[in-house]
């Protein structure tokens, strides 16, 4: 029986190295997919991080819509189709409902104006809103909803996602702490 131990010895001392060398062989091919990952992605055009402060909004407002006493606007992009948007309406509301006399809220869509309509009366929202093809897409927009807190003269000072009142709270406490207010450029 000893040439019996001895095969089976020396089959579990190959299953071992085996067994190593295809870990250690997992191991490289994992590793350079990550290096391939990374060279792939920084040569990859990055999406769009949105508008960014300083940069002006392609908006056209019509007058008395937002009149001199207004410095800051808030406008909330959404769309009807768009999930999160709907459950956001309630804090563009609820926030609208709580500025100031010297800010303003608007929505924007780059949807049909009827459909746009639809969607907000469906959700019990009655903000002003703007409407026209590739309204999104010619600000930046990523993703919505979104929301740009700008001068009256359309020039980004704060930007980000948003979805909850917190969320939008954050973005106009910065706008508001910018010390961009009321320094007028022109469009």
């Amino acid at each position: 029986m000893t040439a019996l131990w001895a095969v089976v010895g020396l089959l579990s001392v190959i299953v071992a190295v085996d067994s190593v060398a295809i870990i250690a062989l997992a191991r490289q091919v994992g590793l350079l997919h990550l290096r391939a990952g990374q060279q792939g992605a920084a040569s990859r055009p990055r999406a769009p991080a949105g508008p960014q402060p300083g940069s002006s909004l392609r908006l056209d407002v019509p007058p008395g819509l937002i009149g001199s006493q207004h410095e800051l606007i808030l406008y909330g992009f959404v769309r009807p189709e768009c999930g999160a948007c709907a459950a956001a309406l309630p804090a563009f509301t609820e926030v609208a409902a709580g500025l100031p006399g010297n800010e303003r809220a608007l929505l924007v869509s780059d949807r049909d104006e009827a459909r746009t309509r639809a969607f907000l009366a469906a959700n019990g929202v009655s903000l002003p809103l703007l409407t026209g093809p590739q309204l999104l897409q010619a600000n930046g927009i990523p993703a919505t909803p979104y929301a740009v807190v700008a001068d009256r003269m359309g020039r980004v000072i704060a930007a980000s996602t948003a979805s909850s009142a917190e969320q939008l709270a954050v973005v106009l406490g910065r706008a508001r702490s910018s010390g961009l207010i009321g320094q007028g450029t022109a469009n």
